[in-house]
């Protein structure tokens, strides 16, 4: 995409932040691709695990989303578990 990883995860965040903002108080539901809060993927210690603890999701989202009051409900994928 032309940018470092870590350049795209703030882009990202900092728009969803402003849309969020945009919502005027109403009741907002947050549905992202990756994991937000570490606490929600698997605890198994399997290598395909291990792989995506190590590379799914980042910690910017979830310190945003829990510092938004407005945010309700926050869907997510790609732990492949219902949490």
């Amino acid at each position: 995409l032309g940018m470092a990883d870590e350049a795209l995860v703030a882009r990202e965040v900092e728009r969803v932040r402003r849309e969020i903002g945009e919502a005027d108080g109403r009741r907002i539901v947050v549905a992202l691709h990756t994991v937000p809060w570490a606490e929600l993927l698997p605890e198994r210690h399997a290598p395909v695990f291990d792989f995506a603890r190590a590379y799914l999701g980042s910690p910017r989202w979830g310190a945003m989303l829990a510092g938004e009051p407005g945010v309700r409900h926050v869907l997510c994928g790609h732990s492949h578990v219902p949490v």
